[in-house]
């Protein structure tokens, strides 16, 4: 029977082959010479029925051929079986018992750092690896088995390549195994918080409520409007109940001026321009010559103070009053109440808020400075927590009008409008506020 038996004895360029002897055969059988390369037909015919039934190694490329004698074969494979056995020993001698790799610890869910990679067994002097293992009955030398049959072993043992790290994993991972900045989760901080400029019924920072010379173009306009409404006693009667309000709001003015931290040019007097708002008030009460007498005599006096002269006969006045008992609280509403219906009526497009915006701005500052007044404790049901409930909402929505003014926004400016006419509703549905 006809058997070609390729020997390999670890010598990847020499192999020698057993020639078939075929006596029948018309001629010898030819082997390429020794410097000719196996084609690749000539490497894919090579493949025969070895000893074992099993296939046999198929010819590896770039291997080279001799045609040998029974003498030669004797003398290569001696040859070969020394060189085996001083390379590798040919596993002369016995495998170090199995060592079991200690399982890793468990790693807990939210760390990123990747697996440490097992190193690869080390060879130890002569070649040897140092352990072998068995794996289901099957045992290992290195990372070579002893009982498969590989159509390339050298191409399978010299494959170092490295499995990568899964793409989650790595996407996660930053410097030594650490997560990046960017992937870590952070709660932002919540915007610190503006402490509001104004609380109901407590202290009052009025330089954020209202500047002094948003106090002094007020009072500047009101004494405009009393000059022209002075005039005879037919103005007078035309516009008394306005007059009663302007002397109202002169009043609740002077008692800010006092507690203002600003100066102003009759800061100084601000207790007697408190007392002569007051007194404008009630003598705008009567009607015909007599009110307009009075109110007419009133009026000299407070240009006066303003001017920076006290007249002698204004009398005594007591330094700072509560706002309860210096300006009347219904007239301080009526004022509020037409700066609402100025800016509802007025201020109906955002070319309106461009156009109008310095009108606007000191409207509603000024409903602001008149809402935290509203909103003192001395006032009759002050201290009640329905009414500071009320008061509050009021000075919440006048500074967030007076904001929309200043930035131009007309969407917030509209919804801040919407906000002081429902609590001015609310607020009248559960008081009613008698003149006084």
């Amino acid at each position: 029977m006809e058997d070609t038996f390729l020997s390999k004895c670890s010598i990847p360029t020499i192999l020698c082959v057993n020639l078939p002897l075929n006596p029948l055969a018309a001629e010898p059988l030819r082997m390429p010479p020794l410097s000719e390369s196996v084609t690749p037909s000539a490497r894919s015919q090579a493949t025969t029925p070895g000893i074992l039934g099993k296939p046999t190694l198929g010819i590896i490329p770039g291997t080279r051929f001799l045609a040998c004698d029974s003498r030669q074969r004797a003398a290569w494979a001696f040859a070969g079986l020394m060189l085996c056995l001083g390379w590798t020993g040919c596993g002369s001698r016995t495998p170090a018992p199995a060592t079991e790799t200690p399982p890793a610890a468990t790693t807990p869910a939210t760390t990123t750092s990747p697996a440490t990679p097992t190193p690869a067994a080390t060879p130890a002097a002569g070649g040897e690896t140092t352990s072998s293992k068995s794996t289901g009955g099957r045992k290992w030398l290195g990372d070579i088995p002893y009982d498969v049959w590989f159509d390339d072993p050298l191409a399978v043992v010299a494959n170092s390549q490295t499995i990568a790290a899964p793409p989650n994993m790595a996407a996660n991972s930053g410097t030594g195994g650490t997560m990046a900045a960017a992937d870590v989760p952070t709660t932002p901080k919540p915007a610190a918080e503006t402490p509001a400029a104004t609380v109901a019924g407590g202290a009052v920072d009025w330089k954020q409520t209202i500047s002094a010379d948003e106090l002094q173009e007020e009072v500047k306009r009101i004494r405009n409007r009393l000059t022209q409404q002075l005039q005879s006693t037919g103005t007078y009667s035309g516009n008394y109940k306005d007059i009663q309000s302007d002397g109202a709001v002169i009043a609740a003015i002077g008692a800010i001026v006092e507690r203002h931290p600003d100066e102003l040019s009759w800061k100084s007097n601000a207790k007697f321009v408190r007392e002569l708002g007051g007194q404008l008030r009630e003598a705008s009460k009567a009607l015909g010559k007599e009110g307009y007498d009075k109110s007419t005599a009133v009026f000299e006096k407070l240009t006066s103070v303003l001017a920076g002269s006290v007249p002698p006969d204004v009398g005594a006045a007591d330094e700072k009053k509560p706002f309860g008992q210096a300006a009347s609280r219904a007239g301080v509403m009526v004022r509020m109440q037409k700066a609402f219906d100025w800016l509802k009526s007025n201020i109906t497009t955002e070319g309106k808020l461009k156009s109008e915006q310095e009108t606007v701005m000191h409207e509603t500052i000024v409903l602001l400075a008149l809402s935290v007044v509203a909103a003192d404790a001395t006032y009759d049901s002050g201290e009640e927590d329905d009414y500071k409930k009320h008061a509050q909402k009021m000075i919440e929505a006048s500074r967030a009008a007076s904001a929309a003014a200043k930035e131009m926004d007309f969407s917030k400016f509209q919804e801040a409008m919407d906000k002081v006419n429902k609590t001015c509703s609310d607020c009248h549905n559960d008081y009613r506020f008698a003149d006084s």
